[in-house]
């Protein structure tokens, strides 16, 4: 029955999805948010003349929201990355104008995401296994199956679950690495990175530590998948330098490192090449920056006025809330560079404290996602705003309103949730310094993708670690049964 339970985990996946799949279906602009948009017009432009480009209204202003002139204009995208529109060019229709029928092949998109987030929840499974047990992975897959934020990601035109696949992948590549081939030290702890009172269920295989054959499919395949996952989302990026810190750090020998970065060097060199010669941009993708000028600056300088009465930082922010694009894309995003990189040196402390609020929100439920995919809520009321400055009761009620159906259909899922991180914070609890390279290495890319967004966190950012969070969640949980199994075995005792 052990597979049984598993094949029982991956049809409730799959029917939850398609459930909601179903709830869209006759209102498909429901499946669709800003960056769908973009994504999709992106993705036309590579099947129709080959080019990775975006139309932009800009619109020139002396100071913040006071428009003076606008007109279209069209710019090379340095800012996403083409692995996504790429995914999306057999399912983009001719045309989205009219309609229903013009999203029919959005709708067929939307069910291979489906189909391949059953996959993520396989994997969930498989990861689980090979890092604790069987039990955990099922429990892991299970919390996998039904969690709200992933249900709905996968039902939207959007670029996570196809990154959460290739970033989970490529972990699972890694931890095969290290744990069957001899990637590292032999000299690493010995002792259970989390345990039980007895450790019964959480011992880590050291069997493989040191011995075997080393394979180097296995590395060289989870380098490929990474640079796959930074074509779908340029922050990969950044999980890329995590991984190559790690291996660094388990005394790889320099032969197979090397062999590492060099796929990685020549699987990104080719779009810093397209960004240098189509639009002057020496990068992989503008998002860090773009990101920080978007979302960052605007709260920092906010900040900045509001506590410290600075008149310089009002000035500034009336002059380059928005850099007008004038001639070219050039000129505009050397602009936001270097406005991005001097607030940040001009208010380091307002940019921390203003960055670490904005990463709240990445822990918080995903249950409006679910009920805005559904029909039953819509987004854009500026809730996290309100979550920021007035507190969470405000929030709630700014975001439902007089809905009390969709408010108790939440409920529930917010339960999902609180109860998943309790499961993550008894696992914490048995965390220890000596921790094999790829437990690191799953820890960091968690901080790491709680931590980068800042003031642009949003729950559904959580998706790409949600297997990793479930992992520990399950064992957190498995943790507790043996707590009490072990006081019940002691209490059977001393009656």
């Amino acid at each position: 029955m052990k597979s049984g339970w598993l094949w029982i985990i991956l049809a409730t996946a799959l029917a939850v999805r398609l459930a909601l799949l179903g709830a869209a279906w006759d209102k498909p602009t429901q499946m669709m948010t800003d960056d769908s948009q973009g994504y999709v017009q992106l993705a036309k432009t590579l099947r129709d003349d080959g080019t990775f480009t975006r139309h932009t209204t800009i619109s020139v202003v002396s100071a913040p929201m006071q428009i003076c002139s606008s007109w279209d204009h069209k710019n090379p995208e340095i800012f996403r990355t083409p692995g996504y529109p790429v995914f999306l060019i057999p399912y983009v229709p001719s045309g989205m104008e009219n309609d229903n029928g013009d999203y029919l092949s959005l709708k067929t998109a939307v069910v291979v995401q489906i189909c391949l987030d059953v996959l993520l929840v396989f994997l969930t499974y498989h990861l689980g296994r090979v890092l604790v047990s069987h039990r955990v992975g099922l429990l892991a897959s299970a919390l996998q199956a039904i969690s709200p934020v992933v249900v709905a990601s996968s039902c939207r035109i959007l670029s996570d679950s196809l990154y959460a696949l290739l970033l989970t992948l490529a972990i699972v590549l890694l931890v095969r690495h290290f744990r069957k081939g001899r990637g590292y030290d032999g000299s690493a702890s010995r002792e259970p990175v989390v345990g039980g009172t007895d450790g019964q269920y959480f011992v880590m295989d050291n069997s493989h530590n040191g011995q075997g054959r080393f394979e180097w499919w296995s590395l060289g395949l989870a380098a490929i998948v990474m640079v796959a996952a930074c074509y779908v989302r340029p922050v990969g990026l950044a999980m890329m330098a995590l991984v190559i810190f790690i291996l660094v750090l388990s005394r790889m020998k320099f032969r197979r490192l090397a062999v590492f970065v060099g796929i990685v060097i020549l699987g990104i060199t080719p779009w810093i090449i397209r960004n240098s010669v189509v639009a002057d941009y020496r990068g992989f993708s503008s998002f860090a920056t773009d990101s920080i000028y978007m979302y960052s600056v605007p709260k920092t300088l906010e900040y900045v006025e509001r506590h410290k009465g600075s008149w310089t930082a009002h000035q500034f922010a009336e002059v380059n809330w928005y850099n007008p694009y004038w001639d070219s894309e050039v000129p505009n995003r050397q602009g936001r560079e270097d406005i991005a990189v001097g607030i940040v040196k001009s208010y380091p402390i307002a940019f921390t404290i203003v960055h670490l609020k904005g990463d709240v929100a990445f822990w918080l439920p995903g249950a409006p996602d679910v009920l805005e995919v559904a029909g039953m809520t819509t987004g854009g009321k500026g809730t996290l705003e309100v979550l920021q400055t007035q507190g969470l009761a405000a929030a709630v009620k700014n975001y439902f309103g007089d809905n009390t159906t969709a408010l108790m259909l939440a409920l529930p899922m917010v339960a999902i949730l609180m109860i998943k991180y309790l499961g993550v914070l008894v696992c914490l609890k048995r965390a220890r310094l000596h921790m094999r390279p790829e437990i690191w290495l799953m820890v960091l890319i968690v901080v790491a993708s709680a931590l980068l967004p800042g003031p642009a966190n949003h729950p559904r950012f959580r998706v790409p670690v949600e297997p990793i969070l479930n992992i520990a969640a399950a064992v957190g949980f498995a943790m507790l049964a043996g707590w009490l199994a072990a006081r019940r075995k002691t209490k059977t005792k001393t009656a």
